[in-house]
């Protein structure tokens, strides 16, 4: 008899909770944390825990899980021994000790609510390299790029288009959504290029959308107001030495590409200028070319729709992207004043490595 103690029929008899050592508050720990766990290899644990507990068998629980049965009872005995659903989690894994133990969580997303342009920063948000140099100066620990990278991705962040949201909506009017951005037709804009190279673009008070980190699950809102407005900014760039000159103008006239003009000659007394523009209208009034022949200002078309060939287009992109975009400044001159300022901050190497004159393929690369 004794041979044949605890089975029935020739069958081992299943444990019940109580004899595996569950007391009667497993099944109420084990269904909050069911309810909380966000890992999925966590979430597999307690499960089949709570299986167990609910006085399933070991082989019901694995085909309902999908592990394996000493898996299922290993969980089991490292969960008796404390009761407690939260030691479920994976141990530390062996390795090299984590980078930048003092760069925590908290602090990481403390830093990535600040205002970049609040603490001298040239940008309207954060990307990756400016974070790492923030770090580096306030807490003195040097992380590179790609662990940074992966830091912030932990932290559920996301490289994302931000939505726009106005800052006071008006119970009285309308609200009306996207399409005012800072126009990419600056291509069309008074596009010139010279010795030195100039260009407009036009800067809009409504904010262009770019891509930006953001919590996974939140929308990257961007206040506005819902008010627009628009300043046109001529700006040169020396392809040899990398002097730049920038004048701020209310439009984009023949009155206003003329006293860019005078500008230029202020600007570049002595000598010759000669003007590589396209066909816009400012460029081709009959006004404009009489005052740039008294100037002696040279004018040298260029094909159409070759923006490829304009030397100060992508200080133009760069600019929209790391202070227009992805907020409304109080006021559009101060958005011009910000733009201004860091086109005129850059070192004259990183100016001409910006706008690719410093590239082998730069097309008037034999010219200077």
């Amino acid at each position: 008899m004794r041979l044949f103690a605890g089975r029935i029929g020739g069958m081992r008899k299943a444990k019940s909770p109580s004899e595996r050592g569950f007391d009667r508050y497993d099944k109420r720990r084990l269904t909050g944390a069911l309810r909380r766990v966000t890992d999925a290899r966590t979430y597999r644990r307690v499960q089949a825990i709570l299986l167990v507990a609910q006085g399933r068998t070991v082989a019901e629980v694995a085909q309902i899980t999908g592990a394996q049965p000493w898996s299922i009872y290993a969980w089991v005995r490292v969960y008796l021994q404390t009761h407690r659903p939260d030691r479920m989690g994976d141990a530390p894994r062996p390795g090299r000790p984590r980078v930048a133990e003092t760069l925590t969580e908290a602090r990481l997303v403390r830093e990535f609510r600040r205002d970049p342009m609040r603490l001298g920063y040239n940008a309207t948000g954060w990307t990756v390299a400016l974070l790492a140099d923030r770090l580096q100066k306030k807490y003195g620990v040097a992380i590179s790029p790609r662990t940074l990278r992966r830091r912030v991705r932990d932290l559920d962040l996301r490289w994302k288009r931000p939505r726009d949201v106005y800052a006071t909506k008006d119970p009285n009017r309308a609200q009306k959504k996207g399409g005012l951005f800072v126009a990419s037709n600056a291509y069309r804009s008074g596009r010139c290029c010279c010795f030195p190279t100039p260009d407009a673009t036009i800067l809009r008070w409504f904010p262009p959308l770019r891509y930006a980190w953001g919590f996974r699950g939140e929308q990257t809102p961007v206040k506005i107001t819902g008010q627009n407005a628009k300043r046109v900014l001529f700006g040169t760039i020396d392809p040899r030495t990398g002097h730049r000159v920038v004048l701020r103008r209310p439009r984009q006239r023949q009155e206003d590409f003329q006293a860019f003009l005078r500008e230029l000659r202020r600007r570049y007394p002595g000598r010759p200028i000669w003007l590589l523009l396209d066909k816009a209208p400012c460029h081709q009034a009959v006004r404009s070319q009489q005052l740039a022949a008294r100037l002696d200002i040279l004018p040298l078309w260029l094909p159409k729709q070759c923006p490829e060939l304009n030397a100060e287009d992508p200080l133009w992109k760069e600019l929209k992207r790391l202070i227009a975009a992805n907020r409304q400044f109080r006021t559009l001159d101060r958005e011009a004043d910000y733009a201004e300022r860091w086109l005129l901050g850059l070192s004259p190497t990183e100016a001409l490595r910006k706008a690719g004159i410093l590239s082998d393929d730069f097309w008037l690369k034999a010219f200077l």
